[in-house]
């Protein structure tokens, strides 16, 4: 082994970019934000060194008194009980979150006259993705244009 130290490759979006042209407008765009970024980040580093070291460990101290109060005051809530006040917006309480999921057996089981309008049968992705590495289905049949519904979202990828 080399003591060359090894880089990470940098992502290629080209199979997923949508419109991906490289116009000059964007690149323009782009490196206006990124020089606007790398400002914003000098700014940021100026204020944090020219911040009096007492005020950092001031803050510091302030933000571990407030981390022990509110594991005082969650623990109180789980012994004694919640405190809420709905006028001023004030709230120390515990909140219950339930997520359901059902059983489809069980459920065909007791309502066999439901079963059919509200049980629906799946694919296994695991199992056909074993089935496409171990080469007995290709994603490239035309059997699979069909099976397969794709749905696209997008969000933006600026770094």
């Amino acid at each position: 082994m080399t003591d060359e130290t090894k880089t990470k490759k940098n992502t290629d979006y080209s199979n997923s970019a949508v419109n991906l042209n490289n116009h000059e407008e964007t690149i323009k765009a782009y490196r206006d934000w990124q020089l606007k970024n790398i400002q914003a980040n000098m700014v940021q580093q100026a204020i944090d060194e020219s911040v009096p070291p007492n005020l950092i460990a001031a803050r510091e101290e302030a933000n571990k008194a407030a981390a022990e109060s509110r594991a005082v005051l969650e623990a109180c809530i789980k012994t004694n009980g919640g405190y809420q006040d709905v006028d001023n917006g004030f709230y120390a309480l515990q909140q219950r979150k339930v997520s359901k999921s059902y059983d489809a057996t069980k459920f065909g089981s007791w309502y066999p006259q439901f079963k059919d309008a509200v049980v629906i049968p799946s694919v296994n992705v695991k199992a056909l993705e074993g089935l496409i590495k171990g080469g007995l289905i290709h994603m490239d049949d035309p059997a699979m244009n069909e099976i397969i519904t794709k749905t696209e979202s997008f969000v933006y990828i600026i770094k």
